[in-house]
């Protein structure tokens, strides 16, 4: 009995999860024009979204430095210091303590847009992205390194001209400018060489 009572909390956790993820969703809002003359192809799409993310959870102790939680935590003897909730270390809990439960996380608006062009063998792919959220820009505890990554950012992706060509009977390729290099076709093994180019976390928003 205990069990079931165990999954079905589990359960309607996930719901309620699910539930709140989907009422929250990303809106977006895509465009493309195309063009095509003989031999040359361009095409131009942008894509504007907005997202809202919200803190459902209570902020958890354990993850918050005993310094933070308790200032006198340092006056306790060793054993009262060990006892004393929370972690050690007071350098990772900031994302726990700059936000508490149904704050706004992150409430943002995204623009992307890229261009692209071929003209026979030659061509070139241009592709820029920019942001502004309007619950982290101008929060307080932030510094202005945090908010260059969390409250608005405007980055160039990619700028490149490529070039295809026959060696023999062979296809090849060259490229010349910003771009991703992909190391091998492994993308989720651990320690592979494609750390190389590691995953931008703060793109999820």
């Amino acid at each position: 009995m205990k069990l079931k009572n165990i999954k079905q909390t589990k359960l309607n956790t996930a719901l309620k999860v699910a539930l709140l993820s989907s009422s929250l969703g990303l809106a977006s809002f895509a465009n493309a024009i195309s063009f095509n003359k003989g031999d040359f192809i361009a095409s131009w799409d942008t894509t504007v979204s907005y997202g809202i993310g919200i803190r459902a959870q209570k902020r958890d102790n354990d993850l918050v430095g005993k310094a933070n939680l308790n200032p006198f935590v340092g006056a306790l003897d060793l054993q009262g210091r060990i006892d004393a909730p929370g972690r050690w270390s007071i350098n990772s809990d900031n994302g726990n303590l700059n936000y508490d439960q149904w704050d706004k996380i992150s409430n943002a608006i995204k623009y992307t847009t890229e261009f692209g062009f071929s003209y026979k063998s030659f061509g070139g792919f241009f592709r820029g992205t920019s942001f502004y959220d309007f619950t982290n820009d101008g929060k307080e505890g932030l510094s202005d390194t945090a908010k260059e990554f969390v409250g608005h950012r405007t980055r160039l992706l990619d700028a490149y001209v490529y070039k295809d060509f026959d060696i023999g009977s062979h296809a090849a390729s060259v490229r010349l400018g910003r771009q991703v290099v992909s190391w091998g076709e492994s993308t989720f093994i651990q320690q592979g060489i494609n750390v190389i180019n590691p995953i931008d976390v703060s793109k999820i928003r």
